[in-house]
């Protein structure tokens, strides 16, 4: 990971945070590589733990949207709840898993369905399903 860790720290994104001991202890805890939820996060936001994307809307390291997050967490998810990176990773790396569990294991698949919810991919989501084994072929 030494490579990417300067990635990782939010110093020209707003913080002197880094984000890989939380997504490491997360993954961990999940079960899941966390090289996998490293790429995703980097994929997702860059490491930037207070990125949103109006469009959809999502937030935080893992752009988790209020419905994913609700729906995992059984319960309602604010906004301002996903600005707050460890409820974010917690939700993202569960959302992760759930795909990958889903899809038996099948990586492509199971980033291919986060980023593109329950629908089939597309062109986009397959650039995306490309730039995700770029980070994770850095790491």
């Amino acid at each position: 990971m030494g490579a990417l860790s300067a990635l990782f720290r939010r110093g020209g994104l707003g913080s002197g945070s880094d984000w890989t001991s939380l997504v490491t202890a997360e993954a961990n805890a999940q079960g899941v590589d966390p090289s996998l939820a490293i790429a995703l996060m980097m994929t997702e936001s860059g490491g930037n733990a207070g990125a949103i994307n109006p469009a959809d809307p999502s937030y935080g390291l893992f752009q988790v949207t209020p419905g994913t997050a609700s729906w995992m967490a059984g319960r309602p998810v604010f906004p301002d709840d996903l600005m707050d990176p460890a409820p974010n990773a917690r939700l993202g790396i569960a959302y992760l898993k759930y795909q990958l569990d889903r899809y038996g294991g099948d990586v492509a698949l199971a980033v291919n369905a986060y980023r593109a919810g329950t629908a089939s991919g597309t062109p986009r989501s397959q650039s995306y399903v490309a730039r995700f084994f770029g980070y994770l072929e850095s790491l």
